[in-house]
């Protein structure tokens, strides 16, 4: 259940809210950004999920991170922004590359990602 949730987030969160995905047909970046998630679970990356303490199927947010150093996708809840649990998420990696922006993700990338070179093209 989680992971469906996590997957259909960074999908349609993806197509709505990034400038890069706005202009792709909904038909062709469905197909094409199944086939990159596959992709990047394939090559050993993983998804940490942050839940409510007392109701672990309350997800806040979650992150998609490769090698410790690339991330693919930075999540939390609307309602639950700007109390660091972004930063909290992400604390024990090295983050040198962002594969995925949003309008949102910009602005945490400029604070919180600073070294962080965004390349849409490794994934």
């Amino acid at each position: 259940m989680r992971r469906l949730f996590v997957l259909q987030l960074i999908r349609i969160g993806h197509l709505l809210h990034s400038q890069f995905a706005n202009h792709v047909p909904p038909a062709i970046y469905f197909k094409q950004h199944h086939a990159i998630i596959d992709r990047i679970i394939v090559r050993g990356g993983t998804c940490s999920i942050l839940a409510m303490q007392d109701n672990p199927d309350v997800v806040l947010g979650f992150a998609c991170i490769e090698d410790r150093r690339v991330l693919h996708y930075l999540y939390i809840k609307l309602s639950f922004r700007r109390i660091h649990l972004g930063t909290r998420l992400l604390q024990s990696h090295d983050i040198q590359v962002v594969t995925h922006l949003t309008k949102a993700g910009s602005a945490f990338k400029a604070s919180k990602l600073p070294q962080a070179v965004y390349n849409p093209y490794c994934v």
